[in-house]
């Protein structure tokens, strides 16, 4: 706890960044013992008012690989791009990727700041908690801490179930075996458990692993578009394992955005161009991906079709991994502020061959994980809303945190010191990502089709509306008696 603050105080913040028209990667200048070594990040750590609990071990390129990874753009791009070339056929499938492309440019750039500001493994919540008019700090941390959490958790639920799905296809695309919804509920769970392990008992190798599948992506790319054109939120949370957080993550945000879109673009362009007949190829598909059928029509045979589906399976895998890393990470941060049941628990530290990690967050994210697995033994398409889910509790989250430094700049209120400023252009910039970030939040819990059956609804909004029902309980009646977020931690400059 900040010196002079006490618990419950509501803290306006620190000093503003200088003149608003601060240029980007700005030197911020270190005080007392600070000065002498250049560490940035003991700094950091001694203005949010934490301890240094985790090993930072990450540097720019292994976090480069996990944020690749999760937000795996080509990959989901040649995936979902189904509904896409159904409603809008090639060329609006194209327009479209380069208009989110664009607009997501500043909800990055808006995140990457608040990270340089603030770089801690909470995130949104913590960037919520700080940067929120006093009156509403604590509320809306919370629920921001809530959906962030919703989010991560649904996040590594969805990548352990498309790692196990696409064993099932690719065992079954000779038609001798048909997969079924209890295999694929049990692969789910053998994935996350196996993502859980390799993060408490592997996470020495964590930083050198994420530099490997970063290069498996790459080659991955090319492995999948060559024979086509023969035949197209993470980092944040790793903060306080970041060397040099409040410029090394930043800087990582902005380049992982411009890589993947440029791989994205190119993965569209060759994949869309590469079908022959819209109609045959995607609505009179037989397989569980359109594409995998795509494959085999370019290479003209199954095994060729399998080994271009492999890059999938492994990156998949690998965006497990990397969501538990960054999903376990934000549950702590969350537990350490008293914001979940049971968070003195989940906020407990164990040390593995000598790295400290979150080991019991971990276990609730296989829990979690576990009974959302359960789901699939029922219905494999109510399962399937969890992708709308995580889209959506993930951008309202960043819609929050990007409203409150918005709501900072509009009224002239202080914000924190950053390494990488927005400067003048700071309130267009958090304007367009705002406003972006709550239309995605609409959209993602439309249903996919006009006629609306059981089957074909998008259930996420009710799974949402189900988890915002118990943390508001939880809250009223137990919560806002603990928790009361970040800022009372923040000391004043």
């Amino acid at each position: 706890m900040a010196t002079g603050v006490n618990k419950g105080d509501v803290i306006e913040l620190q000093r503003p960044i200088r003149g608003e028209a601060s240029p980007i990667e700005e030197d911020v200048k270190l005080d007392g013992e600070y000065r002498e070594t250049g560490d940035h990040d003991g700094a950091d750590m001694d203005r949010l008012g934490r301890k240094q609990e985790l090993k930072r071990n990450f540097h720019s390129l292994s976090t480069v690989g996990l944020t690749c990874i999760i937000m795996g753009t080509w990959l989901g791009m040649i995936a979902s791009s189904t509904f896409a070339l159904i409603n809008g056929g090639r060329a609006g499938t194209i327009y479209m990727y380069i208009i989110c492309w664009i607009f997501q440019l500043p909800v990055i750039a808006s995140i990457a700041e608040m990270s340089s500001m603030a770089p801690t493994g909470a995130g949104q919540y913590h960037w919520v908690s700080e940067f929120a008019p006093p009156s509403k700090q604590k509320c809306l941390s919370y629920v921001s801490g809530w959906l962030s959490a919703l989010g991560w958790q649904a996040m590594i639920a969805s990548t352990a179930y498309t790692s196990g799905q696409f064993i099932l296809i690719l065992a079954s695309m000779e038609g001798q075996f048909t997969p079924q919804n209890w295999q694929g509920a049990i692969l789910t769970m053998a994935f996350a458990f196996f993502a859980v392990a390799l993060n408490i008992f592997g996470a020495k190798h964590l930083p050198l692993f994420e530099c490997v599948i970063l290069f498996f992506n790459i080659i991955g790319f090319f492995a999948v578009c060559i024979p086509l054109w023969i035949g197209a939120d993470a980092a944040a949370h790793m903060s306080e394992e970041v060397k040099d957080a409040s410029l090394s993550v930043p800087r990582v945000m902005m380049f992982t955005l411009m890589l993947n879109g440029v791989l994205g673009f190119i993965a569209t362009v060759t994949f869309v161009y590469s079908i022959q007949s819209i109609e045959d190829q995607i609505l009179g598909s037989t397989y569980a991906f359109p594409y995998i059928g795509i494959f085999a029509d370019a290479t003209n045979s199954y095994a060729g079709a399998i080994g271009m589906t492999i890059p999938w399976a492994v990156l998949s895998v690998a965006a497990t991994i990397n969501s538990v890393a960054a999903g376990s990470r934000q549950a702590w941060a969350f537990a350490r502020d008293e914001g979940f049941p049971f968070s003195h628990w989940l906020q407990q530290i164990t040390v593995i061959q000598g790295t400290p990690l979150p080991v019991n967050a971990m276990l609730a994210t296989l829990s979690v994980t576990v009974v959302l697995a359960c789901i699939i033994m029922g219905s494999s398409e109510a399962f399937n809303s969890i992708a709308g889910l995580l889209t959506g509790a993930i951008s309202f989250s960043y819609a929050l945190s990007i409203g409150c430094v918005l709501w900072r700049r509009l009224y002239g209120a202080p914000l924190a010191p950053a390494r990488f400023s927005l400067g003048r252009w700071g309130v267009p910039i958090n304007v367009v990502g705002c406003l972006f970030q709550i239309l995605t939040t609409v959209i993602c819990f439309f249903p996919v089709e006009n006629a609306v059956t059981p089957a074909s609804t998008n259930w996420g909004s009710t799974m949402f509306g189900g988890v915002a029902i118990l943390a508001t309980i939880y809250y009223f009646f137990h919560g806002h008696k603990v928790y009361e977020g970040p800022v009372v931690h923040v000391k004043q400059i």
